[in-house]
């Protein structure tokens, strides 16, 4: 029978930074907290996330063969791209799709598990379907959720990809981490809209990373200030982090870093760019998913206020 020790072997050995695993039902914990973000309205326009709230309870609801979740963490720590106009994009996306890339991955994690298991059952999920990621990452021993609502992954820090992979088999589960932020509210502290309402509660539609990812259609003018200087994304709050200062070294994933220089030129360029070359920067990128519109929208908007402020100063 195989045992959660030679899974781990086969997850490390596919290079993932870090792996755990737990039950497939939550803490009621991690549901209060899901929750207490919907009812609040805190969601944005994600509206679709209303119709799945018992399956991010407890994912047997929709794949009752699930036994045990193994949960993986990939780092991507690198640099936060800044253009020559002052303009920002974050460092999680400046690479390959990690979508594609973990997704691959793990299916190569599952059919090496099949060699040794038989033909048992699994699913993955990277950011994808009704799973509280994090809330599987922590209850998984892996790190925390920190009070800006971002996993904390124990020697790691939290610029590192989740990933998810549902097995049909059982295995021992790992103890869940410690939240050690303690009385530290440095990113609450340094987001520059207060979107951080309190601890692990975040206001979407003053998140700088949901309004230049998530938000579709034109800027109202109040939500085109709340951007800033940053065109895709966000990384002030984790910039802050002291675990970050502590634990965050540059990946060796080289393909987590491949278009930094060609995404810097881009949000460095003011005059007009299009559809083609937005493709041939970004289409095997996160970014990609956004279109050449919404990116023009954000860099439009960054640029005039960004100017504005420069001039005030």
């Amino acid at each position: 029978m195989v045992n959660a020790n030679q899974i781990k072997t086969i997850v490390r050995r596919n290079q993932f930074d870090a792996v755990g695993i737990t039950y497939p039902a939550l803490s009621e914990k991690y549901y209060r907290a899901f929750e207490k973000w919907l009812e609040n309205g805190y969601h944005g326009s994600m509206e679709w996330l209303l119709g799945v709230r018992e399956e991010r309870r407890d994912i047997r609801t929709k794949y009752p063969w699930a036994n045990s979740v193994l949960v993986v963490l990939e780092n991507y720590a690198g640099e936060t791209v800044t253009a020559r106009n002052g303009l920002q994009y974050s460092r999680y996306a400046v690479g390959q799709d990690y979508h594609k890339v973990i997704k691959n991955k793990l299916q190569k994690v599952l059919s090496d598990i099949r060699d040794i298991a038989g033909n048992i059952k699994g699913k993955i999920f990277v950011d994808s379907g009704p799973i509280l990621e994090k809330a599987f990452a922590e209850q998984a021993g892996l790190g925390w959720i920190g009070k800006n609502g971002v996993l904390i992954g124990k020697d790691i820090g939290s610029f590192c990809f989740i990933g998810v992979l549902l097995l049909s088999i059982e295995l021992e589960p790992d103890k869940p981490c410690r939240n050690l932020c303690g009385d530290c509210r440095k990113c609450i502290d340094a987001c520059p809209n207060a979107a951080i309402i309190e601890p692990g509660l975040l206001d979407c539609e003053r998140c700088i990373s949901y309004l230049t990812v998530e938000k579709r259609g034109d800027f109202r003018s109040d939500e085109a200030a709340l951007i800033h200087n940053w065109v895709y994304g966000c990384d002030i709050c984790q910039n802050v982090c002291p675990w970050n200062e502590k634990w965050a070294t540059k990946c060796y994933h080289q393909c987590y870093h491949l278009y930094q220089n060609e995404i810097r030129d881009y949000i460095g360029f003011e005059k007009k760019t299009n559809v083609d070359i937005f493709k041939r920067v970004f289409e095997n990128t996160p970014a990609g998913r956004i279109g050449f519109e919404q990116m023009k929208r954000n860099i439009d908007a960054a640029l005039k206020i960004y100017k504005q402020r420069e001039k005030h100063e």
